[in-house]
Formats: structure tokens, sequence, C-alpha cells
């Protein structure tokens, strides 16, 4: 304990000297104010306290947004102004929808029947993953991957075998990555809204999926694949599963509540509202915060849950995150980054099939340094963000494809979601070793799926 605070203090009296040299040694040019090497030296302090763990992101942020009120950049209300944004009400509302979800348990009882319809084969069952996966998972993830593993022991497959974890990474990659090509999908489409900026990111359900359409499909398809075709076990070492196996469960369950029925109502009039926004124009934050209140008269969550099950750290390292980086122009910095990388990337940004892969290359790499998957947005906003700009390349394709490829868990300690799902099944079942075949898997996937996108992109004007 005594030397883990000893590094926190280094790490964060190096963040404060880089930040006070950054900020007030070099002289301004034409390039740069003071208040742009002020930017710099924040920016520079924030990232070195976030990838060294010696403060948390969070707090990180609401700091340096407080240095900017201190140099005089911005004033208060205006620094802090996205805490009332249309982003970070969204990102608190899905909080909340998620929690009465999971509290009602119907999408259990549904994902039962529906996989109880398929063929009782491993590749019966891998289809009946995917499908329905795709469809309820983003709602509750993490009901999915342990059915995953009792389906592969009805099964008798091995643990740790290879058609195991084809069939565990089924409900992990589309509950806790896909779930992001809807709008509504996970409370991560608010955050990398916001970090988009509001201007940039579409702003209802169809033209979220206008954008993210290909990624869904392509990465679901070669997902899909790899657990048929490199994961199958031969036939000596799989059985079909037991055909009152899904009877059984449901079982379990009971009779229909009232909670599940209050659940289902809620969600399908949701569901109906959010498809249809572009004709009746009320927005799908107000749904949300309507369908929030119905379950909590429901009594489908609590005020404590509603405080406990909230992510507010996240809500606050969002803002501040989005309050920060909206000043990277008008301090100059944007300006100072297009004049010095301009001519060194030109090649890379007027290519936007070679700039996307560059994109999604950097990022993988990065994410073996940067801890932060939100830091590293940040980071290839500045740079590929401020040169992509100048030719008419859109922020949110860059915040999109740096967080969906920059939630891998190529190493055991860049994402603790991922690991928190593994953990949910034990290491009876599934190691953190089996479990990165998936996430270079999902690496590769994500890459063909964003490169491919590129002529969907050019046609709707976001590339």
């Amino acid at each position: 304990m005594k030397n883990e605070t000893t590094k926190k203090i280094i790490f964060i009296t190096i963040a404060v000297i880089v930040a006070a040299v950054l900020s007030f040694v070099p002289k301004e040019n034409e390039l740069l104010s003071r208040s742009g090497w002020q930017f710099i030296g924040l920016f520079a302090a924030m990232l070195i306290v976030i990838i060294t763990g010696a403060v948390q992101d969070w707090a990180a942020g609401l700091i340096v947004c407080v240095f900017l009120v201190l140099f005089n950049i911005d004033t208060f209300p205006n620094v802090f102004s996205q805490f009332a944004g249309t982003q970070v009400w969204t990102l608190i509302a899905i909080y909340a929808l998620c929690t009465g979800l999971a509290n009602s348990g119907f999408l259990q009882r549904i994902s039962l029947i529906l996989l109880n319809i398929f063929p009782k084969s491993y590749k019966g069952q891998a289809t009946g993953l995917t499908i329905i996966s795709a469809v309820i998972a983003p709602l509750v993830p993490g009901i999915m991957s342990p059915l995953a593993c009792e389906i592969g022991e009805n099964s008798g497959l091995k643990k740790h075998s290879k058609a195991i974890i084809g069939l565990w990474g089924i409900p992990l990659v589309t509950g806790f990555y896909l779930s992001c090509a809807f709008i509504t999908g996970s409370a991560q489409c608010s955050i990398m809204a916001g970090l988009a900026g509001e201007e940039a990111a579409p702003a209802t359900w169809g033209a979220w999926f206008a954008v993210t359409w290909p990624y869904f499909v392509i990465v679901l398809i070669l997902l899909y694949l790899f657990c048929i075709l490199c994961c199958a076990p031969k036939k000596e070492e799989v059985q079909d599963i037991s055909a009152d196996f899904y009877k059984n469960k449901i079982k379990e369950l009971g009779p229909m509540t009232l909670k599940e029925k209050q659940g289902a109502i809620i969600l399908g009039v949701s569901l109906i509202f959010w498809l249809t926004e572009s004709f009746h124009g009320i927005s799908s934050l107000c749904v949300m915060i309507i369908a929030d209140v119905a379950m909590l008269c429901c009594g489908l969550f609590t005020k404590q849950e509603f405080s406990s099950k909230g992510n507010w750290a996240m809500v606050c390292f969002v803002a501040s995150l989005m309050g920060f980086s909206s000043y990277m122009s008008s301090t100059g910095v944007n300006a100072a980054i297009t004049k010095l990388l301009g001519p060194l990337l030109a090649p890379v940004v007027s290519n936007p099939w070679l700039f996307i892969l560059s994109v999604c290359i950097v990022t993988i790499l990065l994410r073996y340094v940067v801890v932060s998957q939100l830091a590293t947005i940040a980071i290839n906003l500045a740079v590929f963000g401020t040169l992509g700009a100048q030719v008419g390349i859109n922020p949110f394709i860059i915040v999109f494809v740096t967080h969906q490829i920059g939630g891998n868990w190529n190493t055991s300690y860049n994402n603790p979601v991922a690991q928190g799902l593994r953990a949910i099944v034990g290491d009876d079942n599934i190691t953190y070793k089996d479990s990165r075949a998936i996430s270079y898997v999902y690496c590769i996937a994500s890459t063909i799926a964003f490169t491919l996108s590129v002529p969907v992109w050019q046609g709707i004007g976001m590339l």
C-alpha cells in the first residue's frame, strides 16, 4: 500500500511539472497563444495520471476543467455546461433503463423460449445464441454468457475447449460491443455521441444505425463463422443438449410475474417510439426518461438502486471530457496540429481506406499502453480528428471506430468489463488466456468491418 501511494505521488508530481512547463515555459508564437500552451499542458497531465492510474479518470477530468477556469480560458458555467447536455442525460437514462429491465427478468425468459426453438446441436445452438444475443443481450448482456457455458456443459464439451470459448464469445461480443450499433443499445452510445459533438453524431435511431450497420452485420457474421468453423468440436466430443434442458430452466423461473409483464410492456412501447422517431419527433431521450419513470413507479428499480447502480464516475468523466475537448479549436490547438502533422500524414488522411485502417491499427497498439479507453479516444481525436476535419471526415467516425475496436481485452488490464463478464462464469470454464482468443478475433473482425464500411460512409457523407 505504501509503495502504491509513493508511485501515485511520483506520477502526480511528474504530471504537475509537465503541465507547468508546457503551460508557461514555451513562448507564444504564430501557432499557439498562452491559452493554447496551457491547454496542451493540461491535456498532457491528464493523460499521464490516467494512463499511470495515479488519479481516477473522472477526478482527473474534473480537475482539468477547474484549471480551464483558473487559467481564464473560459468561465465556470461554460466549461461545465456539458453536465446539463443531452448526451450526459442520455447516459443517465440508459443506466436506469437497463437496471429496470434486468430487475424485471422477462428478457431471460424470452431468451430461453427462443433458444429452445433452435436445433439442439452445437451449430444449432451457436446459431441461436448469435441471433438472440444480437437482439436481447444488448439490453441485459450478463444473462447470456453463463447460459452459453451451461449449454456447452450439457453438450458434454470439455471446459476450456475451443468449442466452449466460441459459444461464450458470441454473447460477450454481441452484448457489449455490437449493442453500440443501436443508439439505445448501450450507455456507451451517449458517450460516443458526446465526445464527437452533437453536430457530428447521428441524432436519431435510424441515422445512427445507417452509420453502424456494416460493422454490426460483418462482425456478427465473422464471429459466427469463427465459432462454427474454427471452434466446432468433433462429433465424438459433443452431443446434442437434452430435449428438456430449456423446459427445465423455464420451469425454474415459475409463472410469468407482474414485473416481467410490466417490463415487457414498457420496453415494447419504448421500442415503437424509438423506431418511429422520425415520424413523431419525440426524441429517444424523452422516451427513455418516461420509461424510467414508469419503471420506477412500477417498482422495477428503487431510488437506492438508481443511486448505487448508476455509473456516476463515468458520467462525470464523460461530461468533463466533453467540456475539455471542446476548447481544442478555440485555443488554437487544432490549427497547430494541422499545420505540424498535416504534411506528414497527408497521404493517410487523403485516402479514406488507409485512414480508417490506420485508426484501427493505431488504436489496437495504443491500448497496450493506454489503460483508459476514453483516453485513447481523446488521443485519436486530437490527431486524427483534427486532420480528418480538413478533408470532411466526420469526427463521429473516428470516435466510433476508436471506441469499438479499443474495447478489446488483448491485455488483462485494459477492459474490466470483459474481465468482469468472464469472472461470472469463473476460471473453471473460461480463463483469461482462453478469452483472449475472442479478443484477437474481435480486433480482426472489427478492422475488416470498419474498412469495408468506407463506401457506406462515403455514400452518407460521413467520409
